[in-house]
C-alpha cells in the first residue's frame, strides 16, 4: 500500500491523499479494522457473505476425533481377555483421512467387570 499528498505548490497545506492498493493475491481479504472479510468489486470492496468466506475456507477444516468409550460393547471372551472396541466419532464436517490409533496396556489386570464412570 502507498499514499501520497498531492498538493498545487510545496508550501500548501491542503490537498489531496491518493492512496494506492495493490491488487492481493486473492479474495477474500480481511480488514484490520472491523475483522470483515471482503472481496474486490471492481473499483470498490464489497463486504463477503458469510457462505462465501465458508466455501472458501472449507479446505483447512480439521477433523474433531474423540474417543468413545460404551461399556455396554465391552466382552469378556471365553478365553478369559477383554474385547474392548475402539470407537472414534468425528464432530466435524471434515474428513479425517489416515488415522493412526495406538493402544496400550499397563500390564495384565484381573477385571470382573467394566463400566464407563
Amino acid at each position: 500500500m502507498e499514499t501520497k499528498l498531492i498538493t498545487r505548490s510545496q508550501v500548501d497545506t491542503c490537498g489531496v491523499v491518493v492512496t494506492y492498493i495493490p491488487k492481493a493475491m486473492g479474495d477474500p481479504v480481511q480488514s484490520n479494522i472491523d475483522n470483515l472479510f471482503y472481496f474486490r468489486s471492481g473499483d470498490d470492496f464489497s463486504v463477503a457473505p458469510y457462505e462465501m468466506v465458508k466455501r472458501l475456507f472449507a479446505a483447512t477444516d480439521m477433523p474433531d476425533l474423540h474417543l468413545v468409550f460404551d461399556s455396554q460393547l465391552v466382552k469378556l471372551a471365553t478365553d478369559g481377555l477383554w474385547e474392548i472396541p475402539i470407537i472414534l466419532e468425528n464432530q466435524s464436517s471434515a474428513i479425517a483421512e489416515h488415522v493412526k490409533v495406538v493402544c496400550s496396556s499397563r500390564g495384565p489386570i484381573r477385571l470382573r467387570r467394566i463400566s464407563n464412570r
